[in-house]
């Protein structure tokens, strides 16, 4: 796979929080070569065009080894930079299912991705046992593996078909602990984004791989969008 150079990593609190899980300092990450998965995740600028809104989507979790919930997170911009930055606040699910993200001045990436991550990284910890930092790790690992698989594709949003593309990792594959992962050693978390809606991300979702049905485990997805093309 192409891999492009990287001449400013700052800005994106998801990266400094991927490398600091793989116990990487942001000086030595700005050294290295990224993936177009990790560009287009962590590096493009996903409001420059977006314009003062609120964006909301919604989030759904099938009943697994956790119960089933529905839920929505919010991401409001209120100012863009003229470097393409944002000025947002991020409202990532309610009460106890709620994962705090600070107001940021100057976004790059969309916060719903960091809320999704971690939430299911926290829902990780508790299924398996594993470290929170264990999970970062290969989930940055895994964007950062030049196999990364992406493929293009289309979606409806708002009654419109545009192009997009869909990320896939599975983090947890061939790993030593898989005694302990069980079933998650193939869970896979899939990313579909495109260019032409508002901040970028259509929806992620995670889903079981080695079942038969590739079972989707969670999923959130931008309002006008449709669900069924995220499973």
């Amino acid at each position: 796979m192409m891999r492009l150079k990287l001449k400013d990593r700052s800005g994106t609190i998801l990266l400094a929080l991927a490398a600091a899980s793989a116990g990487m300092n942001m000086s030595t990450v700005a050294a290295q070569e990224i993936t177009i998965a990790e560009r287009t995740l962590f590096l493009d600028k996903h409001f420059s065009v977006t314009g003062k809104q609120k964006l909301t989507y919604l989030f759904h979790q099938e009943t697994s080894d956790v119960p089933a919930f529905n839920d929505t997170a919010t991401v409001e911009v209120h100012e863009l930079g003229p470097d393409g930055t944002a000025s947002v606040t991020t409202q990532f699910l309610s009460d106890e299912h709620a994962f705090p993200i600070p107001p940021l001045e100057r976004a790059t990436g969309n916060p719903v991705i960091l809320g999704f991550l971690e939430s299911d990284i926290a829902k990780m910890k508790r299924l398996t046992g594993g470290s929170t930092n264990y999970f970062r790790k290969h989930i940055r690992m895994a964007l950062a593996a030049a196999d990364v698989r992406i493929r293009q594709t289309h979606i409806d949003y708002n009654s419109n078909t545009v192009q997009a593309q869909e990320i896939t990792i599975v983090p947890y594959s061939g790993e030593s602990q898989n005694n302990r992962l069980g079933r998650y050693t193939d869970k896979a978390y899939v990313f579909v984004t495109s260019a032409d809606i508002p901040g970028v991300v259509y929806c992620i979702y995670t889903k079981m791989s080695g079942t038969p049905d590739q079972t989707v485990d969670s999923s959130i997805t931008i309002a006008g969008g449709d669900p069924k093309q995220c499973k």
